[in-house]
């Protein structure tokens, strides 16, 4: 099958056409006019690039671009590359190796008319140096951003991306916006992810390979209307961790997450004039830690808390399915930091025996890759330990006790200096770095007195 792609500038965006068939891209109007009409055709050609190349993974599909090779083509080829390994956590059956011939031979399945386009100098961008787009969630991560952007004096500009797929999850997330906006009089765009129709939705998922990587070249058009300073993704710490998988390859399952990617991530804004820094203030945090900052010293926005992995009916007005290992990770971790599930909306006992399946801790073969990226095992057994301390009980304790008790209480030091403190960081902006990691060392060394081992 041979597909033919071509893009048209409209008022509002950008038209992607596959065999004259048109699919639309849609800004919000004064986005899409602030946006340098130099910048346009090259970013709509690079937007429908990206975003339909996936499609010649597959053994029978051609593509035929009706303009000229991006400019940053090699850059998002050289991210899809090493995100590849990430698959391994969700399919079996397949090695890196495998992946990557897809994407390697796909190289050699498309073409492009014209000569490369210059790159364009001469636009103007002149960053408000208060100024801080967010991509909004509310996990904890991107509402303990949010938190800290406000208290350091920064002008947080939140944005939703609303994946079309995620029907329920999207219902539940309109309304706590709508609370959340009312509430801290904060204004936040909601932006439909664009292009979302030509992701694959089972097989091998093509489309969704480095989807963070997208959401920020489609943010372009926000960076420019606002002219902002930062671009704060909000990446943990355990996003940096890499293993070797059984052919030899170093793989970072949490790639688009990690500290390298955000630095490269970074420097492709400069293909578009954009001179905003891209990092993440979380990046010298764990997970533990975010929580722990989040709800103690943010807690009004702790309470908007949500990052249940289902999407079924329920979770239209349900924050927490109580089925999924997330809604278990996160359970667990905050009863380790004595705070009650039920705040959150948790209104299920996520300790019963029959959530046992949903705690890696407690699986019978264990490997490195799933330990490392999907249920970070250690951190685990450190939140099972504190939530023991603090008085929780039952048969999952019960097993806990018997099973790990007394090797996690001869580490519990470690533990606590590896999951309540800081790494070094990267990414975090030199003029805010100081006072980040202060604030941080500060609010933590308080925190692990408070839970002090009794």
């Amino acid at each position: 099958m041979k597909i033919k792609v071509k893009v048209v500038i409209t008022e509002a965006g950008f038209d992607v056409y596959l065999n004259q068939h048109p699919h639309q891209v849609s800004y919000p109007k004064p986005i899409w006019q602030a946006f340098p009409q130099k910048l346009k055709l090259p970013f709509a050609e690079f937007v429908a690039f990206m975003t339909t190349v996936p499609k010649a993974f597959t053994n029978s599909t051609n593509i035929e671009y009706q303009f000229p090779r991006p400019i940053a083509e090699s850059f998002f080829y050289f991210g899809l590359l090493l995100s590849q390994p990430e698959n391994l956590i969700d399919f079996s059956g397949w090695k890196t190796s495998d992946y990557l011939r897809q994407v390697m031979n796909s190289f050699y399945k498309i073409s492009f008319t014209g000569q490369t386009r210059e790159i364009i100098t001469d636009v103007s961008y002149t960053p408000d140096k208060q100024s801080a787009i967010v991509p909004f969630t509310f996990g904890k991560d991107s509402l303990l951003t949010f938190g800290l952007c406000q208290e350091m004096g920064l002008k947080p500009i939140p944005i939703f991306m609303l994946e079309p797929t995620n029907l329920y999850e999207n219902k539940l997330k309109q309304k706590l916006l709508a609370q959340f906006i009312k509430e801290f009089k904060q204004p936040i765009y909601t932006f439909p992810v664009p292009l979302a129709q030509l992701k694959q939705t089972r097989g091998k998922w093509w489309g969704w390979d480095i989807f963070l990587t997208q959401y920020t070249i489609f943010l372009l058009p926000f960076l420019y209307t606002h002219k902002a300073n930062y671009l704060f993704w909000s990446n943990e710490s355990n996003c940096n961790e890499v293993v070797s998988d059984s052919e030899g390859f170093m793989v970072n399952a949490t790639f688009e997450q990690s500290t390298k990617w955000m630095q490269v991530l970074s420097s492709g804004l400069r293909l578009f004039g954009v001179n905003a820094k891209l990092g993440s203030l979380l990046e010298p945090l764990t997970e533990i830690g975010i929580l722990s900052m989040l709800h103690r010293y943010y807690p009004d926005l702790g309470r908007y808390q949500t990052s249940c992995l289902n999407d079924e009916p329920i979770s239209a007005t349900k924050r927490w399915c109580g089925k999924c290992y997330e809604c278990a990770r996160v359970y667990i971790s905050l009863l380790a930091l004595r705070i009650d599930p039920r705040r959150v909306g948790f209104d299920v006992d996520m300790l019963r025996r029959s959530k046992r399946h949903l705690y890696y801790i407690f699986a019978k073969t264990q490997d490195d890759l799933h330990n490392k990226f999907t249920f970070t095992r250690n951190e685990k057994l450190f939140a099972f330990f504190l939530a023991y301390k603090n008085g929780n009980r039952g048969k999952l304790m019960d097993e806990f006790k018997t099973r790990f008790l007394k090797n996690v209480k001869a580490k519990q030091k470690h533990y606590r200096h590896l999951y309540l403190g800081t790494s070094s960081t990267q990414t975090i902006p030199e003029e805010l770095k100081s006072r980040v990691h202060r604030l941080y060392s500060q609010r933590l060394d308080q925190i692990k007195k408070d839970l002090e081992p009794v």
